[in-house]
Order: C-alpha cells, then structure tokens, then sequence
C-alpha cells in the first residue's frame, strides 16, 4: 500500500496520483484526498488523522483479504512490495 501526506498544494496532487491514498496541503484548511490516484473528496483540518487512520486501516483490511483469497493480482503486488 503507498499512502502520502505532502505539504505542498502545488506538487502534491501530482504526487498524490501515484499513490493509493493520497493526501495532499491544502488552503483555507480544506484537503483534496486522493484514492487511488484519483480525487476522491474534500476534508476539513479538523478530521485530518482520525479519517487519514481510518482510510489506511480500510485499505490495509481490503489487502488482507485479498491476500486471503489468494492469487489475486493486487494481493501479488502488495505482496511484492512488503518483501
């Protein structure tokens, strides 16, 4: 799973589309939240870690049951990339 957090509003959704779960600066305390690469939805400075938390956790629980129905070609990849 690639998660990041970066602090620049300029290069940060750039980086962001590389990622699984992206979360880049934002203005007026408003954060553009990436999943997949893709924007996903708007997030207020208030909710930051407790939602950036529960995202990984929900991601980290969809990979493990992949794994467990093993085979499947993101259980490979994330996989790979733990080893």
């Amino acid at each position: 799973m690639t998660v990041s957090v970066i602090g620049c509003v300029v290069n940060g959704p750039g980086e962001a589309r590389e990622t699984d779960i992206g979360f880049p600066g934002g203005g007026n305390d408003t954060h553009q939240v990436y999943i997949a690469g893709v924007p996903h939805h708007r997030l207020k400075d208030a909710n930051v870690v407790d939602h950036l938390v529960e995202l990984i956790e929900k991601k980290a629980a969809e990979i493990e049951a992949a794994k467990t129905k093993g085979g499947t070609e993101e259980a490979d990849r994330h996989r790979a990339v733990a080893e």
